[in-house]
């Protein structure tokens, strides 16, 4: 039989992974699609979800691009447990186990305690530093070589550092109110989850619905990586060393 029906195709115009139509690892791994996002404190353009967020993987059962976080500890809006400075080769990428008392991610590929400057193994490298030599450039702005986030967008920048405007992560939780900043977090245009962080010698997340981890593009001078803070009663500008896995949210150069 044959008949004639009609098909409605949607169009969506979201901002497609860095790695989108990319081959990693012999895959297509970094099929995201996100869409803008304007901060109501500032009026800066940011990306609506993390990177590797599940609501932007057009393979996951749970895609849908306009979609943010419905609460503190909703892990389909975690996203990636990125090292700092490193490319999306793969390390970053998750499996959740999930049940009804916890939930918990695996990095994809496992670890190694193999360190290199350009890794072509996509297994996460643990210690204090991924790299045998520190690089404090690697993600110090829109154009630095191995910059994670979409075209035209980068990691946001230590309000210290020469080339932040102050209107970004630092002006961002300041606008924040209540003692409780996970659920100002949470209530901001930006809908930031408590994705917790992989610990640099643990092959799992962990403190996920606790803490809020979040890269800046900045680092210590041959040290660690900086980073943003937050969950109950605080949020600050931190570091961590550069080997741990924590969230990356973009910001519009």
């Amino acid at each position: 039989t044959s008949g004639v029906g009609v098909l409605h195709l949607k169009v969506i115009a979201g901002i497609p992974d860095r790695n989108f139509n990319v081959l990693t690892n012999g895959k297509y791994e970094h099929q995201f699609v996100y869409m803008p996002v304007k901060s109501a404190a500032t009026g800066r353009v940011w990306l609506n979800n993390n990177l590797g967020a599940d609501y932007a993987d057009i393979d996951s059962d749970y895609f849908n691009p306009h979609q943010q976080a419905t609460a503190t500890n909703d892990y389909k809006a975690y996203g990636s447990y990125f090292q700092w400075g490193r490319k999306a080769d793969g390390h970053e990428l998750t499996n959740w186990e999930v049940n009804s008392t916890s939930r918990k991610a695996s990095m994809v590929y496992g670890d190694t305690s193999v360190k290199s400057d350009n890794p072509t193994n996509p297994a996460f490298i643990t210690g204090e530093d991924w790299r045998i030599t520190a690089d404090d450039t690697l993600w110090d702005g829109e154009s630095s070589v191995n910059n994670v986030c979409p075209v035209g967008y980068r990691l946001p920048l230590d309000p210290n550092n020469a080339k932040d405007s102050d209107n970004e992560f630092d002006v961002e939780r300041n606008s924040w109110t209540g003692t409780d900043s996970g659920t100002a977090a949470l209530a901001s245009n930006l809908k930031l989850p408590l994705n917790g962080f992989r610990y640099k010698n643990n092959d799992t997340s962990t403190y996920e619905g606790v803490y809020g981890n979040y890269w800046y593009g900045s680092a210590i001078t041959g040290g660690q990586g900086q980073d943003f803070y937050f969950g109950p009663y605080t949020n600050t500008l931190d570091h961590s060393p550069r080997a741990y896995g924590l969230a990356v949210r973009c910001i519009k150069d």
